[in-house]
């Protein structure tokens, strides 16, 4: 810690950069927030293919298609609600 003044004046940072590249938490969050807002783009039309085949009289290729919808859509908080077990808030 002594050295601390030393190695920020020979390489020219700031302590606040230093700081602020020490917590990663806010990045991954806003990662998560951002492909929650892609799966949900991918998910909705795979159950609306789901539900289309079902229609069709294709049961089978409609339930796969609604579990993988929903299986896309719920991606990101099923990712929160492990983490969230292992004691990792994000």
């Amino acid at each position: 810690m002594l050295l601390l003044p030393y190695l920020l004046a020979a390489t020219g940072f700031d302590t606040a950069v230093i700081l602020a590249a020490a917590g990663f938490g806010p990045s991954v969050a806003q990662f998560l927030d951002f492909m929650q807002i892609v799966t949900l783009l991918v998910g909705i039309p795979i159950v609306v293919f789901g539900a289309w085949n079902i229609s069709r009289g294709h049961i089978q290729e409609g339930i796969n298609g609604l579990v993988a919808g929903f299986l896309v859509c719920f991606a990101v908080p099923i990712i929160r609600l492990f983490a969230s077990w292992q004691g990792v808030t994000i």
